[in-house]
């Protein structure tokens, strides 16, 4: 009931995306809706789960968006065999922890990569990106957000910033669980219950 209230006041909107074209493709069905106004993209198979005290992730974004007019991403940093699995972005400047972005690579190779700095599912862009993404060409039938986000680069147009907080991936199977079990761990509700039964668990492992 309380999720009900706390969610009637907000106007939603969905588009379905039928032809399985990529990020982009998705993002592109949006269009009708967002126009050419600047908007905040976030993709579900990511958490970002902010404490008491810390910023959200989002909020930062949009912050930073306001403050230089420049299309921002969220990233994190990546080692190993994990920096192919993530867009990558080259470091032109850094201050603050508020990266201003030279160039972007989509998973390159551990020796192709341009920083260890990955790119996670958390945007806030301008709304000319709307307008980039129906130029591109597609490759491999999809067409990649990627691309755009790097003439942007190219332009001096794309910032980049890291973020407070936890981060699963819950489009991941173990990644899922760990985000149920640790966000469980934290509810008024049922975190003491949820806390006890792991110690059960525990024991008789």
């Amino acid at each position: 009931y309380e999720v009900l209230q706390n969610t009637q006041k907000f106007n939603v909107k969905f588009a379905v995306q039928e032809v399985a074209n990529g990020l982009a493709g998705a993002i592109l069905c949006a269009e009708k809706y967002v126009h050419d106004e600047p908007f905040a993209l976030l993709l579900g198979d990511e958490l970002l789960v902010a404490e008491n005290g810390q910023t959200p992730c989002i909020k930062r974004l949009a912050d930073i968006y306001k403050s230089t007019g420049n299309s921002v991403i969220a990233t994190m940093e990546v080692f190993g065999d994990d920096v192919s699995k993530y867009g990558n972005i080259g470091i032109k400047e850094e201050t603050d922890g508020v990266i201003t972005v030279g160039a972007i690579v989509e998973k390159p190779s551990v020796n192709e990569a341009l920083s260890n700095n990955a790119i996670i599912g958390r945007y806030v862009l301008s709304g000319e990106v709307m307008g980039m993404l129906k130029k591109l060409t597609p490759r491999n039938n999809e067409i990649y957000l990627t691309d755009a986000l790097d003439v942007l680069a190219e332009q001096g147009k794309l910032m980049a910033s890291t973020f407070e907080g936890d981060r699963y991936d819950v489009g991941d199977k173990f990644g899922y669980v760990k985000a149920n079990v640790e966000i469980a761990l934290k509810s008024k509700e049922i975190g003491q219950d949820v806390k006890e039964y792991i110690k059960e668990l525990a024991n008789r492992l």
